[in-house]
């Protein structure tokens, strides 16, 4: 592989007028930048290396230099010695055509191994790099393939892969000393992370289907954060969350039922329990939230059985000849486990073929009879899209909203036909930005923008988004 000068390559898009450039053009400063940056890691990991024999603190004087973290500088020694291993990544990274993130996965999964394993994989390692560097896979992408090749070398169905990852199961908590926030993080195996996964989904269908608190942030990304994390609140006490004074709710709030009314809840007398005066908006919001942890226990108790969608795509049979099976979630279960996990969830299959959904439960076409789409819509729309549904958008399927191409206020039934996934962005440019959106009978979008120009895209392609 050629090696990429950044000087020249910087050089090269300097003379770009970024203000007039066309699409073709900025895309092509983008790919520029990608290779330059490609190209500094090598240097970056080359760099380390030397300092690693002539300094007993490299770590600390690479986080120094680059004004970064010690973490950054342990990040890129890692690099260096995984270039050491393997040539072939250094050529990659001179040549631009994979970046240091691709090198951190390498090294994490090559980490995983050990025995036979690790030896038969770093000897198909360098194929597997040359691969991806063609082909210009993403970092989850050449980290699919890695992991597929090991579990293929140990010829256990993912077993030794999985029994690690039980003994990697970790929960961390602390104190934020900025913030003044109880903290947690958590790191766990792939069947327990569906399990936790599939609970919180289902309690989170089941407590904010009809109306979210006040407390709930505008972002898409913020909302579902802040919802799940009171499934979280409610699936773990129970809803039995004492307030700030005492063990005893307030004599005035009434509970929700399972999925909150539509109706505000304020506290009319302005008082705390202990009598002082408060802000009336402060008092609002602190029995709204408290009628919501100390009530909807009950809905996830009710309702907390994991859930998961369960998409079965015939299109491409795998090397088995066997149908690509996808959880939901970016995660690989052995087959030998898959059983207890369903024996205790619901599980819900969407069979879909070239794009296009073959069977699922639910009804799916729900005409003019309401507005808003039933649960076997969405996960019919999932099954078929990973993310949002205009070109290039990247925003996870969760963060997006069901849109009725063929507008509800124009008569537009709320038929799975009908309906996209679109995120908060491009659901305001729908409606707000005068873009004309068309769906074909395949699913192929035709997006007319304001200026004249259009967006196509063929019928949607399943490819699994990372978390």
């Amino acid at each position: 592989m050629e090696v990429v000068d950044p000087a020249e390559l910087m050089t090269g898009f300097r003379r770009v007028d970024l203000s007039v450039a066309t699409i073709v053009q900025l895309r092509g400063v983008l790919d520029d930048i990608r290779r330059v940056r490609a190209r500094l890691d090598g240097v970056e990991a080359d760099i380390a290396r030397r300092l690693k024999d002539a300094t007993p603190t490299p770590e600390r004087d690479i986080a120094t230099s680059a004004q970064r973290s010690n973490r950054h500088g342990a990040r890129v020694l890692a690099r260096a010695a995984a270039v050491d291993e393997q040539p072939s990544l250094g050529q990659a990274l001179e040549a631009g055509a994979l970046s240091g993130d691709h090198v951190d996965v390498f090294t994490r999964v090559l980490g995983s191994l050990d025995g036979d394993v690790k030896t038969g994989f770093a000897s198909a390692a360098p194929e597997l790099i040359r691969t991806a560097a063609t082909s210009g896979s993403t970092p989850e992408e050449f980290a699919a393939t890695l992991h597929t090749t090991a579990e293929r070398i140990a010829s256990d169905g993912g077993m030794s892969r999985f029994q690690r990852q039980r003994r990697a199961t970790r929960l961390r908590t602390w104190t934020d000393r900025t913030s003044g926030m109880w903290r947690l993080s958590g790191t766990f195996d792939p069947e327990t992370g569906a399990r936790i996964h599939g609970r919180l989904e289902a309690a989170m269908a089941a407590m904010f289907a009809v109306k979210t608190p006040s407390t709930t942030p505008t972002d898409p990304g913020e909302k579902q954060d802040h919802l799940r994390a009171l499934a979280l609140l409610a699936l773990t006490t129970g809803g039995a969350i004492s307030r700030a004074k005492g063990d005893e709710p307030d004599s005035r709030t009434k509970p929700c039922n399972d999925t909150a009314n539509n109706s505000d809840v304020r506290d009319s007398g302005g008082t705390s329990d202990t009598g002082n005066t408060t802000d009336p908006d402060h008092a609002a919001e602190t029995d709204e939230w408290d009628q919501y942890t100390q009530s909807l226990g009950a809905a996830t108790r009710r309702f907390g059985r994991p859930e998961f969608t369960v998409v079965i795509d015939t299109t491409n049979l795998g090397p088995d000849a066997n149908p690509t099976v996808d959880w939901g979630i970016p995660i690989t279960i052995p087959w030998s486990r898959i059983q207890d996990l369903c024996a205790n969830a619901d599980i819900r299959p969407v069979i879909v073929r070239e794009g296009a959904v073959v069977d699922a439960d639910g009804e799916l076409n729900l005409g003019r009879t309401t507005r808003l789409a039933n649960r076997a819509q969405r996960r019919a729309l999932r099954a078929i899209y990973a993310t949002c549904a205009v070109p290039g958008c990247n925003v996870s399927f969760n963060h997006t909203k069901p849109h009725h191409v063929h507008w509800w206020r124009h008569g537009g039934p709320t038929d799975f036909a009908n309906l996209l996934p679109l995120c908060s962005q491009h659901h305001h440019a729908a409606h707000e930005g005068g873009w004309i959106l068309t769906l074909g009978l395949d699913r192929s979008l035709t997006i007319e923008l304001p200026n004249g120009q259009t967006m196509h895209t063929g019928p949607p392609r399943r490819q699994q988004k990372a978390a």
